[in-house]
């Protein structure tokens, strides 16, 4: 497996740990205690972003399967995401 494909796989793996199974402890191997955020409605850091998911509803469901590598060789793959369910009833 080539290097950008291994990359890819682990922003997959990280993603679906953190916000599919919603395993903060496993999930800290995969983020830097003072990981940059681009979303400007999260504060810096793991805690930041990990406080995030834990106020998210029981019923928000992850897509991380929406990963794209930038380019053939990108050795830092981008990703996109989607969420369904804001955790309201019907």
């Amino acid at each position: 497996m080539s290097a950008p494909e291994q990359n890819k796989e682990l922003v997959l793996t990280a993603s679906d740990t953190l916000f599919g199974k919603r395993d903060h402890a496993a999930a800290e191997e995969f983020w830097s205690e003072d990981c940059l955020q681009h979303s400007r409605h999260i504060p810096p850091g793991w805690e930041g972003l990990f406080n995030l998911v834990r106020a998210l509803p029981a019923a928000r469901r992850y897509d991380s399967q929406l990963a794209v590598a930038g380019h053939a060789t990108s050795r830092c793959p981008a990703t996109t995401s989607r969420t369904t369910g804001r955790g309201e009833p019907r």
